[in-house]
């Protein structure tokens, strides 16, 4: 499973972050300095110091903050919590792509299959998004499993395709969502793309060097290739 690499280059993106963790998703929203600091936690696979982080002095109530929780919740495999904290983002913010997209990967990973299209209709409304185009891996996915099924291969294997396409999008603009980069990283060495997945994990270990999880990732990623 091979695909061109992505034009920009994703170390270029990750030390450009920055300059764009100052603002949030949609509308340019300048995040709080404890939201800054949980981005930086997931981003470097710590969830539980990213709750700590979001509930320090007066906490984080807003949209992204919620939607921040709800990440690290996901990672500890809390996912009730999970769904409630994604819930009040949408809540505060019902527009934001972001915040849709997670919360249908939530109901497409507990089985409902009702939530593949909206996502993928999500993506198409939402195409420079890298966190939509990521969360719309699992739906191409889902759809390639239901077209198996019902022996439809040809549209099938399009799929795969779709979902291959959604990764080189989400890849190239990995600087949009550092609490993400991890399993981006983990989807790039899924999709069999050694070069992107090193790319990244090497642009993380400049700013984190010993990081263990990383490191080990490295090490998956050279078996790969």
């Amino acid at each position: 499973m091979n695909f061109t690499t992505p034009s920009h280059s994703l170390g270029s993106l990750i030390a450009a972050l920055s300059l764009l963790a100052t603002l949030g998703g949609c509308g340019g929203e300048r995040l709080s300095p404890e939201a800054l600091a949980a981005r930086k936690s997931l981003q470097f696979a710590r969830p539980q110091e990213a709750l700590d982080k979001l509930s320090e002095g007066s906490g984080d109530s807003t949209a992204e903050g919620h939607y921040l929780r709800a990440c690290a919740l996901e990672q500890l495999e809390r996912i009730d919590a999970a769904k409630a904290e994604i819930k009040l983002a949408l809540d505060a913010k019902p527009s934001n792509p972001k915040y849709k997209g997670f919360s249908l990967r939530l109901k497409l990973f507990e089985g409902d299959s009702a939530a593949i299209d909206p996502l993928l209709e999500l993506h198409d409304q939402n195409p420079s998004s890298a966190a939509v185009s990521l969360y719309a891996i699992f739906a191409f996915q889902a759809k390639h499993v239901r077209q198996r099924s019902e022996m439809k291969l040809r549209a099938a294997r399009v799929q795969l395709d779709n979902a291959q396409a959604s990764l080189k999008t989400a890849l190239s603009l990995a600087a949009q969502i550092p609490e993400a980069q991890r399993e981006l990283l983990g989807m790039a060495v899924w999709f069999e793309q050694p070069d992107d997945a090193l790319k990244l994990v090497d642009a993380l270990l400049r700013e984190e060097p010993n990081n263990i999880e990383f490191l080990r990732d490295r090490i998956k990623v050279l078996v790969l290739g």
